[in-house]
């Protein structure tokens, strides 16, 4: 029943939007009648659903004064849209959240309290894990758009209680997350190079001489090269896995060898064979290891080749976006309300917008439990902090006054706007201030600019919504305007970027393979990026690691992004380097990547906008 509610309450919400969008677009006289047929239909639908309630739950509504009342409040509607901080901050009245703002709250915080303990998760593997050489990393994108949650909760459960829905949300992400972990071994070769007087490392030799039990057949006869060989002075490497390049010199024990001869012992984990006069001598070296220097009289350098064995921990997380999880869920009916309930953002925002950026989309930390990427440790943040450009107008999101200014090592620069209800507004990171302690404020008043003081971590606004010593999600409350914040000045030619989209496209679908550089063993994120660019011939990259991949680029503006340039990413697993994850920027903040599998997706979400580094151009 209470479902019934709910869609009459957001069809009443419908039609009282379309009436302000007439309003506004001056034809109201126009439409007036039509606007009441709409209405006089919706008020037949209603009866006839109330009446399908009340038949179906004959014993729950003794009389028909209880239907008459459900009619009643249905048609009258409520007061007004949102009056969160009117008359106690536990009643909404009229508003697609339905749910008191308290258990609200409680939903989004358990929500982002399990996302950050899967984050924990994450980074603690090489504790759990120790001691392996590689530690590989396929990590899906962790968050969710908390209208996504809420207005779910709210066409399932409508006026819900936390403790009631606790268990579905550790059920929806049970389904949204899903967390593989591989401990495997891997031997492969490794090939390097030396310059001359540089240490090739410790290597296990053993030794040989010319007899018939050490060379079979060939004792008796010259090396490989040609040569006859000579102790102190010949050495063998493996025929099919050679150590070194056949004539390189190297030190060892202070004697110049040379590779003059080929053997078959690499499967025993020997490098070099060193030859002996006789067998007894060459028995008795057994395996002895080492240490191997490049000598004079080669070239400046030589390609060494090892064969190794690597212990792997492969960790990879399969995120879902939430939205496909929760529509599964859903019945047809709850469907219909979900999308209402979305689309109207709850119908909670109070306050206007303090720029004209759509704000929503820059996100890089939203409120709720994180972890801190500086000292590891989860914790709670109690507003939401946007990345924005550098100098932006600051406005006041609220009629009231400015009850503090000030700086701090945590906020930087910041402004405190307090309304006659009490719910104050901080700003924070500000470049500059424009207003003083005690001024009185509208929506129309510039309090100040964007910037980066106090502990942002570069342009950024935080903002923060405080009633009576509560911390409430700005995201709810707070608007967001219209504009972007990518795009502008030059970039490729549209047959450069044809070219290289083209070839990008033709990888769609393909799976996530850590060090692949190609379509015959798929593709790194990395290794995407090399390969397209090199292919489409923009750019030849040959193969880069991320890191490497910036480092060959010029630094691009966020303002000045174009389709073509090169996206990076820091701190998507722990690399020992800056840069983790890369894509290719395709405009209208989407970017085609190597996740898994190779997809294009929004670079506007909490996660991409925390770990955003940097643009960049080849």
């Amino acid at each position: 029943m209470q479902k019934k509610l709910i869609r009459k309450l957001i069809q009443k919400q419908r039609i009282k939007r379309e009436y302000q969008m007439a309003y506004r677009a001056g034809k109201i006289a126009k439409e007036t009648k039509d606007t009441s047929i709409r209405s006089v239909n919706l008020a037949t639908k209603i009866a006839r659903k109330a009446q399908e309630v009340f038949v179906r739950n004959v014993t729950t509504l003794i009389s028909m004064g209880l239907l008459l009342i459900l009619l009643l409040s249905v048609m009258t509607g409520f007061a007004s849209c949102s009056a969160m901080f009117s008359n106690g901050i536990s009643t909404v009245i009229a508003s697609s959240y339905i749910a008191d703002p308290d258990e609200i709250e409680k939903a989004e915080l358990y929500y982002t309290q399990l996302e950050a303990s899967l984050q924990q998760k994450i980074n603690q593997m090489e504790a759990r894990y120790p001691g392996k050489d590689e530690y590989r990393y396929n990590i899906g994108e962790i968050g969710h758009d908390p209208h996504t949650l809420i207005s779910y909760l709210t066409a399932r459960y409508g006026d819900f209680k936390f403790d009631e829905i606790k268990g579905e949300l550790e059920t929806i992400f049970s389904l949204q997350y899903g967390i593989t972990v591989e401990e495997k071994s891997e031997t492969r070769q490794e090939t390097s190079t030396i310059q001359v007087g540089q240490s090739l490392g410790n290597v296990v030799t053993s030794g040989y001489c010319n007899c018939p039990i050490c060379c079979g057949v060939w004792s008796g006869g010259p090396t490989a090269s040609g040569a006859m060989p000579q102790a102190n002075h010949t050495l063998a490497v493996d025929a099919a896995n050679p150590f070194l390049p056949m004539g390189t010199k190297v030190v060892m024990n202070g004697i110049e060898y040379t590779v003059e001869d080929t053997g078959n012992f690499a499967q025993y984990g020997v490098q070099f064979d060193v030859y002996y006069d006789n067998h007894a001598v060459a028995e008795a070296h057994g395996h002895q290891t080492w240490e191997c220097f490049l000598a004079e009289g080669n070239q400046n350098s030589v390609e060494v080749t090892r064969t190794v064995t690597a212990d792997v921990l492969n960790v990879s997380v399969q995120a879902k976006p939430l939205r496909s999880v929760i529509l599964s869920r859903m019945e047809e009916d709850e469907q219909e309300i979900y999308e209402e309930v979305y689309s109207n953002r709850g119908n909670l925002q109070t306050y206007k917008t303090p720029v004209e950026l759509n704000w929503y989309a820059y996100i890089s930390t939203y409120y709720g439990y994180s972890v801190n990427n500086g000292t590891g440790q989860t914790q709670l943040h109690r507003g939401v902090t946007v990345n924005v450009r550098q100098g932006t107008e600051v406005k006041s999101a609220m009629n009231g006054f400015v009850v503090d200014v000030g700086y701090s090592g945590t906020f930087g620069n910041y402004v405190v706007t307090q309304d006659k209800k009490g719910v104050q507004i901080k700003y924070a990171y500000l470049q500059s201030i424009s207003v003083a302690n005690g001024q009185e404020v509208t929506t129309d008043t510039v309090i100040g600019t964007t910037g980066s003081t106090g502990s942002a971590t570069g342009s950024q606004l935080y903002l923060e919504l405080v009633k009576d010593g509560e911390y409430y999600n700005p995201v709810f409350y707070i608007s967001t305007g219209d504009s972007g914040l990518y795009g502008g000045g030059g970039s490729y030619d549209d047959e450069t970027v044809r070219r290289l989209f083209a070839e990008a496209d033709k990888y769609l679908g393909m799976p996530y393979v850590w060090g692949g550089s190609s379509p015959e063993t798929s593709f790194d994120c990395s290794g995407f990026v090399s390969y397209v660019f090199t292919n489409s011939g923009v750019c030849n990259m040959g193969r880069l690691t991320a890191q490497g991949i910036y480092d060959i680029c010029m630094p691009v503006s966020p303002e000045e992004a174009r389709p073509g340039d090169i996206i990076f990413f820091t701190g998507t697993y722990d690399a020992g380097e800056p840069v983790t994850h890369v894509g290719i920027y395709a405009g209208d903040g989407q970017m085609i990547h190597c996740g898994n599998p190779i997809q294009y997706t929004s670079i506007n979400s909490a996660y991409w906008q925390s770990h955003f580094y940097a643009f960049g151009r080849p």
